[in-house]
């Protein structure tokens, strides 16, 4: 899991770190950063899965200048991650991300790159890299061709590196159109929630079984959840095999494919699945959980979450505008989010805050979080 983040350069963060919750709400105004945040986590993760720095920009911003906050005349982003494994091995990971321009397009690179690691107190070096020069903890070079675009934690063959590896590969920040995909007839790496139900019935029918379970109080004018074998094309030549998920709903005679599932419902059964198909110590990172959710559904949603994350000694965080959300939650669960007019983005637990003390008793009042973040800003230059 990710303990903590620091930023500088990135879109409308200029420098900004914090702790982050293990189960918590990212939360600030429209425009105030939250999504910049959640896409600096997002291209960290995958540079370490080896997705070259181009790739990953071009998901997140049209031109290159877009990434660059313009207050700043360097063209240096950097990015340090605190994660921690089950075992509580802790590593540092920084990235420095750097452009030049040229007549033809800005060429865009890994300026900088090291990994630590935390153990007992004591931070050793697993590596540094400046350019294409990747050195060991002792200094000495360490003879791998480096791409300037990839980073090398993604190539470099090392125990350590593969455990923090393991890390960020266990970090899942669904897309919006994953969610909202209403595919039923899919294939076994198929996305959408169809995709991930076979998934998760593969790779695990104990927790496919509880899934049901939890689906049925969440959901319970559904009965259950039907995969059946897709008839295939013979002229497909494909070895994939294909299967139609369906739902059946009390009182009605035939079965229901994704098409017919509210986008509230579908949006309930992907969350629910991915928590579930996840690994123990994951994070799971979800933005606008309220959408499309009934207050009620959405609170019972975050219970299951909770439990679920509490099992699997997990992390979720959600960005939020909702009351529902917010209001369960303590300030140091909750990671606020604002922007200031000279210092850009942003962002630090609530219970970090100098008046901590004040916002605790307006608590004890029966003051909601809610109600004190919309009448008393806790940080100036929102």
């Amino acid at each position: 899991m990710i303990t903590s983040i620091s930023v500088k350069n990135f879109k409308s963060i200029i420098n900004s770190t914090s702790n982050l919750p293990r189960i918590g709400a990212i939360v600030g105004q429209n425009g105030a950063g939250k999504t910049n945040l959640v896409q600096a986590i997002n291209l960290v993760r995958k540079l370490v899965l080896g997705i070259n720095v181009i790739s990953a920009i071009d998901k997140i911003s049209l031109i290159i200048p877009e990434i660059y906050n313009y207050n700043e005349s360097s063209l240096d982003i950097y990015f340090e991650l605190n994660v921690e494994n089950l075992d509580e091995t802790k590593y540092i990971l920084e990235f420095s991300i750097s452009s030049t321009e040229s007549q033809n397009s800005p060429r865009i690179y890994i300026k900088s790159e090291s990994l630590k690691k935390i153990r007992n107190e004591e931070i050793q070096t697993i590596y540094t890299r400046e350019n294409n020069i990747l050195k060991n903890g002792e200094g000495s070079v360490i003879p791998l061709a480096v791409d300037e675009t990839k980073a090398a934690i993604s190539l470099y063959q090392n125990a350590d590196v593969t455990i923090a590896k393991k890390i960020f590969d266990n970090v899942v920040i669904p897309e919006q159109y994953t969610i909202d995909s209403k595919s039923s007839i899919v294939g076994d790496e198929d996305l959408g929630t169809a995709g991930l139900l076979v998934k998760l019935r593969q790779k695990d029918p104990v927790n496919y079984e509880q899934f049901q379970t939890i689906i049925k109080k969440l959901l319970p004018m559904f009965s259950s959840i039907v995969e059946l074998p897709a008839t295939q094309n013979k002229e497909d030549s494909s070895t994939q095999k294909s299967y139609a998920v369906l739902l059946t709903e009390k009182n009605l005679k035939g079965m229901l494919s994704m098409y017919s599932v509210s986008a509230g419902d579908l949006r309930t059964l992907y969350l629910i699945a991915c928590a579930m198909y996840m690994n123990k110590g994951s994070t799971l990172i979800i933005e606008e959980i309220e959408n499309g959710l009934h207050p009620k559904r959405l609170q019972l949603l975050l219970e299951h979450l909770d439990n679920i994350a509490r099992v699997k000694n997990m992390q979720i965080l959600y960005t939020t505008h909702s009351p529902t959300v917010i209001d369960r939650l303590r300030p140091e669960e909750i990671l606020y989010v604002y922007k200031d007019s000279s210092k850009g983005t942003l962002f630090n637990q609530l219970s970090c805050h100098d008046n901590i003390s004040d916002i605790e008793n307006m608590l004890r009042e029966g003051v909601s979080l809610t109600q004190y973040l919309e009448t008393k800003n806790p940080y100036k230059g929102i």
